[in-house]
This record gives structure tokens, sequence and C-alpha cells, in this order.
């Protein structure tokens, strides 16, 4: 089974409804996980999907969103994903017939030599980051101390890589709605997004030089 965790919050507009509608469309058999992420118009249940709450509402907690999902999926193969995306096909063949052993996305960016250790490093554009369950047990949960969106893409495929597991871009029939050059990204208008970032980056720095 394949178990997709979607992470939402509908201050900025219901994106989770029409996604889940579409993979619900090519892919019927996926579980689907909606963690409401602190909505200000709380999700109901639904029997297209489980519905998980992170509370009280206007708490804002991206890492916990994604390990409270990611505790409660059940399937082999695990994909985290944004709830600002649309599935135009099926994925799900494609997806099992990958090596265990990888980390994969739709996109692969990188950061330079001063981000890590002295040297540069790629990772996997977080929008959509899928994993098998065998490397979600070696490398562990999401890093919490983030809070925000931004740094679970790059600590997770820093660790990744750091045991020897490689990441790998797949061809998959997604769309991630908010890459438009014209589209000023929703998480910036989260209260102490700025802060948070500033934050997050030491924090990482300081782990990918051995300092944590």
């Amino acid at each position: 089974m394949i178990s997709l965790i979607i992470v939402a919050n509908n201050r900025w507009g219901d994106y989770a409804t029409p996604y889940i509608d579409s993979v619900k469309r090519h892919e019927p058999n996926t579980e689907i996980i909606l963690i409401d992420n602190g909505s200000p118009a709380p999700y109901k249940m639904s029997r297209d999907y489980r519905l998980l709450r992170i509370d009280p509402v206007g708490h804002y907690n991206y890492m916990q969103a994604l390990n409270m999902g990611g505790k409660a999926a059940t399937g082999d193969w695990l994909m985290f994903s944004n709830d600002d995306v649309k599935c135009t096909g099926m994925f799900a063949n494609t997806i099992k017939q990958l090596p265990y052993k990888g980390l994969y996305g739709m996109e692969i960016r990188e950061k330079p030599a001063r981000w890590g250790a002295g040297k540069k490093f790629c990772y996997i554009y977080g929008w959509l980051i899928i994993m098998h369950r065998a490397v979600w047990e070696i490398i562990g949960e999401f890093d919490e101390y983030y809070l925000h969106a931004g740094f679970d893409d790059l600590d997770y495929s820093w660790r990744v890589q750091e045991k020897g597991i490689p990441i790998k871009t797949v061809p998959l029939p997604f769309n991630h709605l908010a890459d438009r050059p014209d589209h000023f990204h929703r998480r910036m208008t989260v209260d102490g997004y700025k802060e948070n970032m500033e934050r997050s980056k030491v924090h990482f720095v300081k782990k990918a030089n051995g300092e944590l």
C-alpha cells in the first residue's frame, strides 16, 4: 500500500479537497492521511481520508504534522506532500517499482558550501517527498525544532545522504500549484516566519557541521 500524507491549512484557501479528489480519481486505493495543521475552518471527517488535527486552531507546526502522518500511515511507501498539489494520472506502479533504498521527489535542488560542512549538497525539494518505510525507520522522524516548512527537505535529505542513501528524482503525475514565478508563497505570511527561518538556518548549519 501507498500512504499519501497531506499537510493542510485552509487559512489561504482549501487546496486539500481538490487534491484529494484528484488522487482518488486516479488511484482510489491510496491511503490518504490529511493532517489539519491548525486550520481556522477545521476540516471534517470523510470516507476519502483519515483526518488528524493539530490543535489549537492557529497553531502551526509543519514538522509535527509530517511526523503525525508518518506514524499513523500503514503503507509500505510514504509520500509526504503539501496540499497545493494536483494529481494528473496514475502513480502507484511507478512508486512500487522503485528501489526501497532512496529518497525520492520531483526535483533536486542545491545549497552552497557554507550551508553544509564546507561542501555543496543537494536535496529533494520538499513539496513531495517519497520514501519506503524502511528508510523512515532508519532515519527517523522529521526534526520538529524547525517548526515551519522550509527545512524539512534540507534536513531530511542531509540525514539520508549521511547514511549513504541516495536522493533521486522520479517522474510522477503531480503538479505543484505554488511553483509560479509570480506567486508569493503563503508560508511567508505565517506569524514569525522570517525569525523562524533564521533560527532554523542556524540550527541546520550547526547540525551539518557536527556541532549538535
